[in-house]
């Protein structure tokens, strides 16, 4: 079995595992046409293909699987906010790859932005950035705000060291991938919930070691899930930011017992997610968004173009 199918399905397998996914947005495909309106009026996509890449990627499809109860306007939030995040991903895959000095420099003109000072000359996606932190940052409190920024300063981090591994070569151990990855999966997407649920978390609930260990836990398993399909497009590049790739090179083990190894992960992590979601009770909806977003994620995941080789 090639590796690509056995990843599809190890993953399909574990859809019973998470939780989320099983519904969809009543209202989904409006919402993919006002992203789409968003991406081309924002000039997010200068091309034909472009304009292809994003709309079959699916991100509108991706927020609506982790949000299919809410209403259509803080759905398009949530995607466009997904746009972002893999706008960001591609252009350190295609751009940064080897330059942490380039990161640095970009995510200098978007922290700006998040600290509300418009940088000079923006670009296209630097306007369209600022103008989503505005209609996100202005719903929340000044200490959402802050967590945000560090979060956003996290995911800078995780690039600038993925750039540094990638010029050198060095292919990091498990225990240093781990917390790695899961600042260049971008942390400051959970925080978001919060805005689209309208339930902002007390900062002392919000810093709680418990309500981390829950986001860490729902972070790891949307990272690992994403490292599985795209373990072949990583591969051909050389990039060693892949668990399946840290596995085999820790475990000295081929790749289909290291893939093999990634979903039994995933299954573990899941049990660990639903029992530090059940200290959590049922009163805090954005606790149960969190963890669904597992389950929305992988179901988008596996449907979406951007992960088919």
């Amino acid at each position: 079995m090639e590796l690509d199918e056995l990843s599809r399905t190890l993953l399909a397998d574990l859809r019973g595992a998470l939780p989320g996914g099983e519904r969809h947005h009543p209202r989904q495909s409006e919402i993919n046409e006002d992203l789409r309106s968003w991406v081309l009026d924002n000039s997010l996509a200068s091309s034909t293909e472009e304009d292809s890449r994003f709309l079959s990627a699916g991100f509108s499809r991706m927020a609506s699987d982790i949000f299919p109860h809410v209403e259509r306007s803080r759905v398009l939030l949530a995607a466009k906010w997904g746009v972002v995040l893999f706008y960001l991903d591609d252009l350190h895959d295609e751009q940064f790859c080897v330059d942490e000095q380039a990161v640095t420099l970009a995510y200098a003109r978007l922290l700006s932005i998040l600290r509300d000072v418009e940088p000079m000359s923006p670009s296209a996606f630097e306007s369209a950035f600022l103008g989503l932190w505005r209609q996100t940052g202005d719903l929340m409190s000044e200490s959402w705000r802050s967590r945000f920024i560090r979060h956003f300063m996290q995911h800078r981090d995780g690039l600038r060291t993925e750039a540094v591994n990638r010029r050198s070569g060095h292919i990091p151990a498990v225990e240093e991938y781990l917390p790695l990855r899961r600042r260049t999966n971008g942390t400051f997407m959970q925080d978001l919930h919060e805005v689209v649920l309208r339930q902002e978390l007390p900062r002392v609930l919000a810093d709680s070691i418990s309500w981390e260990s829950l986001c860490a836990a729902s972070n790891d398993i949307t990272a690992w899930c994403n490292d599985m399909l795209s373990f072949a497009r990583e591969t051909q590049v050389n990039d060693p930011h892949n668990l399946v790739t840290v596995l085999a090179n820790e475990l000295r083990c081929d790749m289909p017992s290291a893939m093999k190894e990634v979903a039994e992960r995933i299954r573990l992590r899941a049990r660990s997610m639903n029992r530090l979601r059940e200290e959590w009770g049922r009163t805090i909806a954005v606790a149960d968004s969190i963890c669904a977003a597992t389950g929305g994620h992988l179901s988008w995941a596996l449907a979406s173009p951007r992960y088919m080789n």
